[in-house]
């Protein structure tokens, strides 16, 4: 939950550990910039358009093949609704996916905030595993990743840059288990 108090924005953290974490995320992300160690994405057309859930970099999960992560990602919003999964899987596009899903907000399962992280890890993993070029391009980076996504504050970092920048956290955290994994 947010509020404004006079020019800044405070941020009310659940818990006194969510705190600690989000603390501590800022200042490992306050070194990196120090560093000039940061990589910034959004959309897919830029140099690091590769990072993007709309990517052209398509899945297959459990034999079901998905266009992009973005698909794979709304897809696992209904699982109790086979209809709008295959509507999803099936679009056009990453944002014809995320259209279809918030027209049916009604219908998206209730542990979703629960599980939404570890789908969204999971379509990263499946996509990093299965396209070994953009896997490099992965390891080679350094530092913080970011999601320069203005009106998404969640899995960006918002207009104001101070997002949680979810989706970059796992990216890095990909990246440094496949780091460790080669070593």
């Amino acid at each position: 939950m947010k509020k404004r108090v006079g020019m800044v924005r405070i941020i009310k953290l659940k818990t006194r550990k969510g705190l600690i974490i989000f603390v501590r995320h800022l200042v490992r992300v306050i070194k990196w910039l120090e560093r000039g160690n940061v990589v910034y994405f959004y959309g897919v057309e830029n140099e690091n358009g590769y990072c993007s859930n709309f990517s052209n970099h398509p899945i297959e999960v459990d034999g079901l093949l998905f266009n992009s992560v973005e698909a794979f990602y709304q897809y696992e919003k209904f699982t109790s609704n086979v209809e709008i999964q295959e509507a999803i899987r099936l679009a056009r596009s990453p944002a014809a996916c995320k259209s279809l899903a918030r027209r049916n907000t009604q219908l998206i399962r209730s542990d979703w905030e629960m599980v939404k992280v570890d789908v969204m890890k999971a379509g990263i993993r499946y996509k990093f595993s299965q396209h070994s070029e953009i896997r490099e391009k992965l390891l080679e980076t350094e530092g913080v990743i970011i999601e320069n996504a203005m009106f998404d504050s969640y899995w960006g970092c918002g207009a104001e840059g101070i997002g949680l920048n979810m989706l970059g956290r796992l990216l890095v955290e990909l990246r440094d288990e496949l780091n460790t994994a080669s070593t």
